[in-house]
């Protein structure tokens, strides 16, 4: 079942394109029917960009675990794999589902055939149980990702079962529209309530226990992860691979050996460590054996800012900051056109991102001559000096090793120095820096988000908004005004209304205070995969669709 509406407004601002090709992997086993029937059996080996922190409940994780855990686990819905339309849901425990006329309230209808791994059916008990599981503000360990993309929709404790397969989820807002891209996302895991209050360490891999096409294998620390066939799947025929093994290699160049020479097949979820450029050059060399596709609009880079930190705790430096980052110099070093976008945190091209020319108007975005434009440095300098830096001041800038952030780091540390902020960069294991990020124990960094949906519920709730990922880590707290303003435009139907709530939002973070991040650009992420591997599309989220039940191998390309 899929969501008009909802695909039409995701036209509107994400795009996908494919091409390319490259190189094989270790398949073994392949059992050919015919040239267009999927083929059972063997293993598929992954490239994963980073190697997880060990933190494995999947309401707890941060951003990293999930390409690893998803294929444990079901959804009640999810961003279909084996179409092109990168827009397309369809149910996964769910079997269908409707809303009821005044837009309240959803109905899901459970597989009755579905059960968890150690054999019990899955029930509405724990559909329930999981929606209060994400939202829940007082969890320990509290949750960092789920919970903020779900808050503005769902209250917990107000879901509730019909019978053992339905279930009613009722929505803050009526008729919202980012509901169920957002429920389909690989991030909403159900998770069985006998596991939840079984009372194991639910934290650690091997006791990770779904519903999902897999069950988790061998785990070699810092090297690999393997999942492992669940010969017991509830849906006929899935997954057709027996096993897929995710090694993490964080090195760029070793990476791209390993597509080409075919150590590895595909990407275990679109994040490659590969800048654009990059993937673009690959997919160029390569263009008999791989194919890349890319989603536009997946996600921004920022420079990052520990609001609760001095001297990031006052707003004017933060502001002085976001007007002396050059953005032009930025996108011309990593940036590529039809692929990323030079754009403020709104974006640019949606009914409610800015046109090109009001962006070039805007202080921090504008030029004078094709340079950075003076009258932005000297604004950032008179800032600093009223918060007492006259000189600017030194700082450290954590930077964790993965994507384009070491090489952005380079390039902020240049740019601060105009205005008299030497940093000196500490480059950090991926798992190490979130650990800071969450004890608070940095300054200021290098880093990027990923959006659930290209809405702006989305968008300014996970980046600026308490409860929301980023915002968390940078302890960014904005006007009570603001606030307010955040869960009036999610409950406004008149488009027009609601932009101009959401414009006197984005002024405030354009020209006023950034908080925890001034965004840089907007940027495309890419997804490598060999074309001997079938049945999986990019969707139109970054955190949708790999859990990899449908991929297979197809020996004959």
């Amino acid at each position: 079942m899929t969501h008009p509406t909802r695909r039409s407004l995701l036209r509107a601002s994400l795009g996908i394109a494919a091409a390319g090709a490259l190189a094989h992997p270790s398949i073994a086993n392949a059992q050919a029917k015919t040239a267009s029937t999927p083929k059972l059996g063997g293993t598929i080996n992954m490239h994963s960009y980073s190697f997880p922190p060990p933190n494995w409940h999947p309401h707890v994780t941060n951003t990293v675990q999930v390409m690893s855990y998803s294929g444990i686990y079901n959804q009640l819905i999810e961003y279909n794999p084996e179409t092109e339309d990168p827009f397309d849901l369809r149910g996964d425990l769910a079997t269908k589902w409707e809303l009821s006329k005044d837009g309240k309230v959803y109905t899901f209808h459970l597989n009755p055939k579905a059960k968890w791994h150690d054999g019990k059916p899955v029930t509405a008990e724990d559909v329930v149980y999981s929606m209060d599981s994400i939202v829940d503000a007082d969890a320990k360990p509290p949750r960092t990702v789920a919970k903020p993309a779900l808050d503005p929709y769902y209250e917990k404790g107000t879901a509730r079962t019909v019978d053992a397969h339905t279930v009613e989820i009722p929505l803050k807002i009526p008729f919202a529209a980012d509901f169920l891209p957002t429920l389909a996302s690989d991030f909403c895991k159900i998770i069985a309530k006998h596991w939840g209050e079984s009372g194991t360490d639910l934290q650690k891999w091997e006791n990770a226990m779904g519903s999902g096409p897999f069950k988790p294998g061998k785990f070699v620390k810092d090297v690999s992860i393997e999942l492992v066939k669940n010969k017991d799947y509830w849906k006929p025929d899935l997954p057709r691979i027996d096993s897929m093994v995710h090694y993490t290699i964080k090195d760029k160049g070793t990476a791209i050996a390993a597509y080409k020479t075919g150590r590895v097949m595909a990407t275990n979820f679109p994040v490659t460590n590969l800048s654009n450029k990059e993937a673009v050059q690959l997919e160029t060399e390569a263009k008999d054996k791989l194919r890349v596709e890319y989603i536009k609009n997946a996600a921004f880079f920022f420079f990052f800012m520990n609001t609760s930190a001095a001297p990031f705790d006052n707003p004017k430096v933060r502001q002085a900051v976001n007007l002396a980052l050059d953005r032009h110099a930025m996108f011309s070093i990593f940036g590529v056109p039809g692929f990323d976008t030079l754009a403020p945190p709104l974006g640019s091209g949606s009914w409610f991102g800015r046109t090109e020319e009001e962006i070039a108007r805007l202080p921090g975005w504008r030029q004078l001559n094709g340079a950075k434009h003076p009258d932005d440095i000297a604004k950032a300098k008179a800032l600093l000096a009223e918060a007492g830096h006259p000189n600017g001041f030194k700082v450290e800038m954590l930077v964790r090793q993965v994507v384009e952030f070491p090489d952005h780091a380079v390039v902020y540390k240049e740019q601060l120095k105009k205005i008299g902020i030497e940093t000196t960069i500490k480059l950090e294991e991926s798992a190490t820096g979130f650990a800071r990020y969450l004890k608070g124990d940095w300054v200021c960094g290098a880093q990027g988000g990923a959006h659930f949906v290209i809405e702006p519920d989305a968008i300014l709730g996970r980046n600026w908004m308490p409860a929301g990922t980023w915002a968390k880590y940078s302890r960014n707290v904005p006007p009570q005004w603001w606030q307010e303003a955040y869960t009036q435009q999610a409950g406004e139907s008149n488009r027009d209304k609601r932009k101009a709530i959401l414009r006197k939002m984005e002024d405030h973070l354009i020209l006023e205070d950034p908080g925890g991040s001034a965004v840089m650009y907007w940027s495309a992420r890419s997804w490598v995969m060999n074309k001997k591997i079938k049945g999986l599309h990019a969707s139109g989220s970054l955190w949708g669709g790999f859990k990899h039940e449908t991929t297979w191998y197809d020996p004959e390309g």
